[in-house]
C-alpha cells in the first residue's frame, strides 16, 4: 500500500503477532505531518508493529513536545507549513538529540537527499528517507533497527580512559588504482571500553576539551612513529594518515612534541599525512600555512580531508601547502546511482589532477564504486571494500615488502 497525499489513504494490513519485533517495544514514535490521512495510517501501522505513537499537525508543536520528551524515534514530514521539516532538524540538532530520525516528503529525491546530508553534518541520527507515495512496510523495518547500546560517557570517563590506554588506534588501508595494492593507512581512534566493547569515536570525541583533544592527537602520533618503526625494521615501507584537529596542530606544545617523538625515534616526519578537515573554520590561514609548511620541510605531507564538504575548499587549495584531497564519502557511495555525485566526484578529481595533487575516495563499499572511481582517475581509495581498521599487526599483514 502506498502513501501519497494525492490519493485516498486505505486501513493498513494486520500485522501478526509473529511480525513485531521485540526491538519495537516500548519504543516511543512521534510523527509530525501536515496530513490528517498519513498521520493516521503511520501511527496504527506502528501500533501494530510494537510502536507507541503520537501524533502531531503542528511542526512547532512537534519540536517543543520532542526538546520536551526525547522520544526514541521522529517521523517527520519536510512541508509543514507552519514550522517546516529543516527548521525543525536544525532547531533538533541544537537540542543535540539523539534519536533516530526518518523523513519524509512529496519532493524530489535531490531534495530529500540533500536535507539527508544536512541533517548527517549536524550529526543526527538518520535512519532513512521515503518519499511519497510509500509503503508501511519499509518504514516500519527501517524503524526496528535498534542500537544495541546507547552508553553515554562523560568528559571524565573519556579522560579516564585515555589515561588508562583504553584508547587504541586502528589502522584502515588505502589502496591504489586499479592495482589495489596497500600502500597507506589511515589511524583511527577506537575506545576498548571493558564493558561496552569497541566504540566508534562518534560517541566520545565530543566529550573532549581543548587539552583532551591534544593528548589523543599525540597518542595517536606516538602509535604511527612506533609501528612505522617496527615496519620498517621488516622492509615495510607505508605512510600513515593522521587526522588533525586545526587549533591541535596549531598549539606550540603539540608541534614540539611531535618534533621530540620524531627525534626519539631517529626520523623525520616523512611517511606521515595530515589530515585537515574541511569542515573546520581557520581563524588564522597565515599561521596554519606557516606551520604546515613548516612541518612539509620536515617531510610531512598534508591532505584536505571530507572535500567538498566545508568551508572554502579551492581558497585553502590555493593557499595551503595540500598535496592531496580526500573526497567525502557522502559523494563517494552513490556516485553509481546518482549522475549527479559521479560529476562531483569527476570534476575534483579534474581539479585536483590539474593542481598537481593526488586524490583519495573514501567510503568504497561496492566493486561497482570501485571500478567507477577507476575509470574516473582517482589515485587511491580506502573503504571497507578494501578492508576495516585493524591493528598494527593485521595491517602489517596486507603492506607489500
Amino acid at each position: 500500500m502506498a502513501l501519497s497525499h494525492q490519493e485516498p489513504i486505505a486501513e493498513p494490513p494486520h500485522t501478526p503477532e509473529t511480525d513485531v519485533h521485540n526491538d519495537a517495544s516500548k519504543q516511543t514514535v512521534f510523527i509530525v505531518d501536515d496530513e490528517a490521512g498519513i498521520l493516521d495510517v503511520v501511527s496504527r501501522g506502528l501500533q501494530k508493529a510494537g510502536f507507541n505513537t503520537t501524533t502531531f499537525s503542528s511542526g512547532r508543536a512537534f519540536e517543543q513536545a520532542v526538546t520536551r520528551e526525547a522520544p526514541d524515534v521522529c517521523v517527520i514530514d519536510l512541508s509543514i507549513p507552519d514550522f517546516d521539516g529543516i527548521s525543525i532538524l536544525n532547531e533538533l540538532a541544537a537540542q543535540d538529540y539523539r534519536g533516530r530520525i526518518l523523513l519524509i516528503s512529496g519532493h524530489s529525491e535531490q531534495l530529500l537527499r540533500s536535507v539527508t546530508r544536512l541533517a548527517e553534518d549536524h550529526h543526527l541520527q538518520i535512519v532513512g528517507c521515503m518519499r511519497k507515495p510509500f509503503t508501511l512496510k519499509p518504514l516500519i523495518d527501517a524503524l526496528k533497527i535498534v542500537p544495541v547500546d546507547s552508553f553515554a560517557p562523560t568528559r571524565e570517563d573519556v579522560l579516564e580512559a585515555l589515561r588508562n590506554d583504553q584508547i587504541v588506534v586502528r589502522y584502515q588501508p588505502i589502496v591504489d588504482l586499479p592495482n589495489r595494492q596497500v600502500v597507506a593507512a589511515e589511524a583511527l581512534v577506537r575506545w576498548q571500553h571493558p564493558t561496552h566493547g569497541l566504540l566508534l569515536p562518534s560517541s566520545f570525541l565530543n566529550k573532549l576539551d581543548q587539552a583532551g583533544m591534544n593528548e589523543l592527537t599525540l597518542q595517536v602520533f606516538r602509535s604511527a612513529f612506533q609501528n612505522r618503526a617496527i615496519w620498517g625494521k621488516s622492509g615495510q615501507n607505508i605512510s600513515v594518515a593522521i587526522n588533525v584537529p586545526i587549533n591541535t596542530i596549531m598549539d606550540p606544545h603539540v608541534n614540539s612534541e611531535i618534533n621530540r617523538l620524531a627525534e626519539r625515534h631517529n626520523t623525520t616526519l616523512e611517511g606521515l599525512v595530515l589530515e585537515i578537515t574541511e569542515n573546520e573554520m581557520i581563524t588564522d590561514t597565515r599561521a596554519l600555512a606557516s606551520i604546515l609548511s613548516g612541518m612539509c620541510l620536515r617531510g610531512a605531507r598534508v591532505s584536505l580531508d571530507d572535500f567538498g564538504t566545508g568551508f572554502s575548499s579551492l581558497s585553502r587549495l590555493q593557499r595551503l601547502p595540500i598535496d592531496e584531497v580526500k573526497i567525502d564519502k557522502s559523494f563517494v557511495r552513490q556516485c553509481v546511482t546518482h549522475n549527479e555525485d559521479r560529476k562531483i566526484v569527476e570534476a575534483v578529481v579534474a581539479l585536483a589532477h590539474a593542481l598537481g595533487m593526488r586524490v583519495v575516495a573514501e567510503g568504497v563499499e561496492t566493486e561497482a564504486t570501485a571500478a567507477v572511481l577507476t575509470e574516473i582517475g582517482s589515485d587511491f581509495a580506502q573503504g571497507f571494500l578494501f578492508g576495516r581498521p585493524v591493528s598494527a599487526n593485521e595491517i602489517s599483514g596486507q603492506i607489500s615488502r
